[in-house]
């Protein structure tokens, strides 16, 4: 049964980390450079909206794209659903801790910072960077790849005839994202240096 408590405080909590993730790295999204890559990224890439119906579909196209396209797409997009799924999973745990301490649903970042202390998991905050880092370097890796964007298109385009284009959706736009972008080290860099940071700061903060 929807909890109509729990829900408004989970769509709360993701306006904020949007705005949060907007915020701390506007200095890479207004560069015309890294634009879209930020807005993939920190859009779709941290987006938990619809993740049963999309790993459905992965589970039915991992063979063939991985034919089509290799491993590697494959192994990149397992590892950007692990991201998402671990997202989704510490973001319902927070917003539990935010109903333990009565937060409204306007709550401020100092709050939701006073939540993601008190409910822990150190160990999962420092996966999700990590990944985060891996999916950023091996998208990358693999949209610049020669070749791969016809690949793509052509599978993208013939499962939208198809009416099932989820997944190949997800990758395309990828692509249209990334496969511009010469050098990915410098956010790269920079999202570990932050985040860990943050993470640092948060917990010390208890």
């Amino acid at each position: 049964m929807s909890d109509p408590e729990f829900n408004e405080r989970h769509m709360a909590l993701k306006a904020l980390q949007s705005r949060r993730l907007h915020e701390t790295y506007r200095d890479f999204s207004e560069q015309r450079m890294y634009r879209t890559t930020c807005d993939y990224f920190f859009g779709e890439v941290y987006n938990t909206d619809d993740t049963e119906a999309r790993d459905e579909a992965f589970r039915r196209f991992t063979d063939h794209i991985s034919k089509v396209l290799g491993g590697d797409i494959v192994r990149c997009l397992k590892r950007m659903i692990r991201l998402q799924t671990l997202t989704l999973q510490l973001d319902k745990a927070c917003t539990h801790a935010l109903l333990e301490l009565d937060a409204p649903v306007d709550f401020d970042m100092a709050l939701y910072e006073r939540a993601y202390r008190e409910m822990g998991r150190f160990s999962e905050r420092e996966e999700q960077i990590a990944l985060t880092l891996e999916c950023l370097t091996l998208a990358h890796k693999i949209f610049r790849r020669f070749g791969i964007g016809a690949g793509l298109f052509a599978l993208h385009e013939f499962q939208r005839v198809r009416g099932d284009d989820l997944i190949t959706g997800f990758l395309w736009r990828g692509y249209q994202a990334i496969h511009k972008l010469r050098r990915i080290d410098p956010l790269a860099l920079a999202v570990r240096e932050r985040e860990e940071a943050r993470l640092a700061r948060i917990f010390a903060d208890g």
